[in-house]
């Protein structure tokens, strides 16, 4: 193995991580930053009013994902294992 297969590996990897942890990660920013503007607008500051929905809307991403994330992650491996 040459040193850029390598880091065309771990380049194609990180790719398929982010592709991967976007769907999740933008759903928890959008609540997370929903819920504080109506924390701030309403001076309530009590930590489960955000952690709740964060974690409501990340499952229902994940589900409603998991096909597509799988199909990504599983593409992914049979191309590193299909190498020479």
């Amino acid at each position: 193995m040459f040193p850029y297969e390598a880091i065309d590996w771990m380049r194609e990897a990180l790719g398929v991580l982010l592709a991967v942890s976007v769907p999740l990660l933008a759903t928890a920013l959008v609540i997370g930053l929903a819920t504080a503007l109506a924390q701030a607008l309403t001076q309530v500051t009590d930590p489960t009013l955000s952690l709740v929905p964060k974690v409501i809307g990340v499952m229902l991403v994940a589900i409603v994902a998991l096909p597509w994330m799988l199909t990504m992650l599983l593409d992914f491996a049979r191309r590193m294992y299909s190498l020479p």
